[in-house]
Order: structure tokens, then sequence, then C-alpha cells
């Protein structure tokens, strides 16, 4: 994106080259086409290795050559090849091997994922020693059960403790958005439910091995999402604050008076170092990462200082505020 010209200078700003480096294409894949025992017919398959064949294709198989040339190739050093399957048209048009199996619920069909006579081979076996058998009225219907936490709430909810408790609750209630799940903060204020730190918690579920039951705590409290205009701050009218000063109530709360950074907050010791003073009037205006704008909303703040290195002064845009902690940061004299 080009820059933002904010003061007379020398900008920069570097385009990617319009010649485009051309991808080589690796030369060592192999193709195979031939009759395979099972797999997709007449779709290429990746494979790696022969086990990847045999897992798709079924392996070696005596009625053809492709499984022994496959095998072949990967013992000789293939790594990469792709296989096609083909077959007669007796055995594609030949309907698919399919299995019933009664259950209390009605019939199981099983069927051949791909066509050819070695689904003739296939076998199944049931196993009902389960350790908790469901009969036919047991089984639950997940799209009728209710939700685990609640999803929405109504005056009928709101709290009776005391008569006057409830009124003042109803009044705040009423003046409140609450749509239901996922409705979006507003100005006016949306029920959220389950709050933000409601619903399931599993960080402190537990189990009952024995009965096979799991335990989750719930939290049933609403919160409210409220959408609010950034409050502008008034100009400090106060004398004029050094670099110190405004380092200290606008940045030590993350980066610390020591400069050292803490949690998400790079250290500062050292950024004259790294950063040119034009880098640092981008970042404290623009912000990065998790560090907000302080353009908006510290701009007007009547801050003056001499900033002293050689002949360099901040641009003359830049906010009293943003000057004197970056010349804190730098080491300029302020």
């Amino acid at each position: 994106m080009p820059s933002s010209l904010t003061y007379p200078g020398l900008y920069i700003e570097e385009t990617p080259s319009p010649v485009r480096t051309i991808v080589a294409v690796p030369t060592a894949v192999a193709g195979f086409v031939g009759r395979a025992k099972r797999g997709p017919v007449n779709v290429p398959i990746r494979i790696h290795n022969f086990t990847d064949f045999e897992r798709s294709f079924g392996g070696l198989w005596n009625q053809s050559e492709l499984g022994y040339a496959v095998q072949q190739y990967f013992l000789n050093g293939g790594a990469d090849a792709y296989i096609v399957r083909t077959a007669q048209a007796a055995t594609l048009s030949a309907p698919p091997v399919t299995y019933k199996l009664a259950t209390p619920t009605g019939n199981l069909f099983l069927s051949a994922k791909t066509p050819g006579t070695w689904s003739k081979d296939l076998f199944f076996t049931v196993d009902y020693n389960t350790r908790i058998p469901l009969q036919a009225d047991e089984f639950i219907d997940i799209s009728r059960t209710t939700p685990f936490a609640r999803q929405s709430m109504t005056e009928d909810d709101v709290t009776d403790l005391t008569p006057g408790a409830r009124q003042a609750a109803l009044k705040r209630f009423r003046t409140l958005r609450h749509d239901g799940l996922f409705a979006p903060p507003s100005r006016q204020g949306t029920v959220v439910l389950p709050g933000f730190d409601g619903g399931g918690e599993w960080g402190g579920a537990a189990v009952d091995r024995e009965a096979g039951v799991i335990y989750v705590n719930g939290s049933d409290v609403p919160w409210i999402a409220a959408m609010r205009e950034v409050a502008p701050v008034a100009p400090h009218a106060g004398a004029p604050r050094t670099g110190e000063q405004v380092y200290a109530t606008a940045c030590a709360g993350c980066h610390g008076l020591d400069r050292r950074g803490n949690d998400r907050a790079p250290s500062l010791l050292g950024i004259g170092g790294r950063l040119s003073p034009t880098q640092l009037y981008e970042v404290i205006n623009r912000g990065r990462g998790f560090m907000p704008s302080w353009t908006s909303a510290r701009r007007g703040t009547c801050v003056t200082c001499s900033l002293v290195l050689g002949s360099t002064s901040p641009p003359p845009t830049a906010a009293p505020l943003t000057a004197a902690i970056v010349g804190l940061l730098i080491g300029w004299a302020v």
C-alpha cells in the first residue's frame, strides 16, 4: 500500500517486480495405468509409497501386472506416483455387493465403496457386548434436546428477590436489546446469554468412569454488550509536560517504568537503534499489534519540548505528545 504522506520529506515505496519466477516442476513423478483389485476407477490417485497403493488399490493381484510394477518402482527409489485404475465394462456395470443387517431401529445396509469382485470376500461382525447396551427406546434424538445453557431471557426471568429489585431490573431490561443468541452489541445494550464467561465451563469438568457420565459446570449469568462513542480528551491546560511525564502516564502501564516491557508489550530499551524517529512516530500515531493509536485521543494535548539531535527535528505535523515520547525514547534532550 502507498505511504501516508503526512509531512514533507523523502518517501520510498517498494513495489513487487512484474517478473514472476518460474517454479520448478518435479520430473521424478511416475504414472501407472492398469487393472487393480479395488479402488476408484478412471480417477488419478497420488501415492507416495507402496503402502498407499495397498490401502487404496488392494496391493499385489495375480490377474494384473500393475501392482508388481508399482512395487518395483518404490523398491528402486521411487517416491511419487499417480495411479489410474481401469476396469472392464462388466465390472463397472455390475451392482455393488450389499449386505443387510437387521437392527432394533431398522435395517442397516453396507455396500462396497468401489466396483469389483473384491467385495465378495468382505465380512463383518457385530459386537453387542458393549459396556452400556441401548435399546431402541433409549436412543437420544439430539435435535429435540434443550441447550445446555440458556440462550435467551424474558421479563419472567428477571429477579424477584424483592419488589424493588424486580422493578429496577425490569426498567433496565426494557431498555436493552434481547433478540436471542448471536445478537450483536448495540448502543442501547444487548443481552448476551450465555455471557462471555457463561455456558459450559470445560475447565472444571469431572467424569464418573463407572457410570459413564461427565459433569460440566454451567454458568447462567447474562452480560450486557454495549457500544459507546470514544470520549474526546480535553486538551491539557496545565504546564507543558516532559517526555518522562508523558511516558509515565501513557506508556508505562504496558512497557513498564523501566521500559523493559512485559507480557505482550516489547522492551523499549535501545529502541532508537532499531527504529528511526519517523518509524517511531508512525507506530505511536497508527498503533501496532496490541498497541492502540494515540493520534486521535492525544493530538490536541498541549505539550512543548525542545528536541535536539543535530539538525533533526520532528515533522511539523507531529503531535506534541508524540514528539515528547519519541524524544524520550531515542535520547533527545527534552
